[in-house]
């Protein structure tokens, strides 16, 4: 997978999270970015170096203001 393509997905997922945060609240679309989303691609990044580059990139996305 190329570093666009993951960028791509996470911007996506981070889309999510807003239509999460209407729909659920604040709460539940921080625990969908954070604990579903990050989690699992910074666990990526432990095998994949691809990953590993792309990391430090998207942690700003995952301020409070973000959602």
């Amino acid at each position: 997978m190329n570093v666009r393509k993951m960028h791509e997905i996470w911007i996506e997922q981070c889309e999510a999270a807003q239509d999460i945060k209407l729909r659920y609240g604040l709460k539940a679309a921080f625990d969908y970015v954070v604990a579903e989303k990050l989690l699992n691609f910074a666990s990526a990044a432990s095998q994949h170096s691809e990953f590993a580059r792309e990391l430090p990139r998207c942690s700003p996305l995952v301020s409070m203001a973000a959602l």
